[in-house]
């Protein structure tokens, strides 16, 4: 009887040492195991897709939407009228002083580049502020002796053909009316804008 009752209990003895090294040893040896990826949805997805170009940046390489639009003067002007000749096309509004420090090299190019074949032609974006309205962009214009073209966007149609979200914004347009070049923002300096120009131009 006491045999028994000693075999027994060395038997659950020895099943309890197994039971215990088996419940420390699985944890370990699982924890050292490299998780399975799923590759049915790769982690990195989100992070290896482009990023998707901007309405704006696809116009590049292709034909400038046309417009007809008025200068200060009533005069109709249409920018397929200036097909065969290179083109700055320039958004701005008086009230930008980041359009107002870049009018002094928009008036020099003008005058400067013209019998180079190039057309400085800007659109001033009218009611954008309460303060943009052709009679203050007229008083603009004569108290700084400004002589470059301007077309008054009043309905802000073109504005948006173009997407502009900041002023200003130029578009470079080659001879074919191909836009080459879109600079947001002011151009650094005249001789950054000039680089841009000679690659239209022979």
């Amino acid at each position: 009887m006491k045999r028994s009752i000693i075999i027994v209990m060395i038997a659950m003895f020895a099943l309890l040492l197994l039971s215990s090294c088996g419940g420390k040893v699985a944890p370990t040896t699982n924890a050292t195991l490299p998780a399975t990826p799923n590759l049915t949805q790769p982690a990195t997805s989100n992070l290896t897709q482009p990023a998707t170009p901007s309405p704006q940046n696809e116009m590049i390489g292709k034909v400038a939407p046309d417009f007809q639009l008025k200068d200060m003067e009533g005069k109709s002007v249409s920018l397929s009228d200036l097909r065969g000749k290179a083109v700055l096309l320039n958004f701005w509004a008086t009230w930008c002083p980041f359009c107002r420090a870049e009018r002094p090299t928009i008036q020099q190019i003008h005058q400067e580049w013209q019998s180079k074949g190039l057309v400085v032609l800007t659109i001033d974006i009218i009611n954008s502020r309460t303060t943009e309205t052709p009679a203050n962009l007229v008083d603009f214009m004569q108290k700084n002796n400004y002589s470059f073209p301007v077309l008054l966007d009043e309905n802000q149609m073109v504005t948006k053909s173009y997407f502009i979200r900041q002023t200003p914004t130029n578009f470079l347009i080659d001879k074919d009316g191909i836009i080459r070049e879109i600079n947001v923002g002011a151009y650094a300096s005249q001789a950054a804008m000039e680089e841009s120009f000679r690659k239209l131009l022979p």
